[in-house]
């Protein structure tokens, strides 16, 4: 029996940061490659195969500041990745 997913299929695409960070994404060297396929790897594939599953569609982008995250004391604020997930805002595409 085929399993069935319980989320609905979402149509419009989300976009996901990620980081270029080998062996997981990485970015082919080709400048005639548009969207996502310019980028190959590990998280690639894998999120390839969980958007083919549950049914919904993305966008991938590289991380503008190319920073996880880092900790200012003096300002008491993060950068990078943290900061997005923690504003929750989705980051303008360059």
């Amino acid at each position: 029996m085929e399993k069935k997913s319980s989320i609905a299929h979402i149509k419009e695409p989300f976009l996901r940061r990620l980081l270029q960070e080998k062996p997981y994404v990485m970015v082919h060297p080709s400048k005639n490659i548009t969207g996502n396929a310019r980028f190959y790897g590990f998280c690639i594939d894998l999120l390839d195969h969980v958007a083919g599953m549950v049914g919904f569609n993305y966008e991938v982008e590289l991380e503008f500041d190319g920073r996880y995250g880092n900790y200012n004391q003096t300002t008491g604020e993060w950068d990078g990745m943290v900061r997005h997930v923690m504003a929750k805002v989705l980051m303008p595409r360059p």
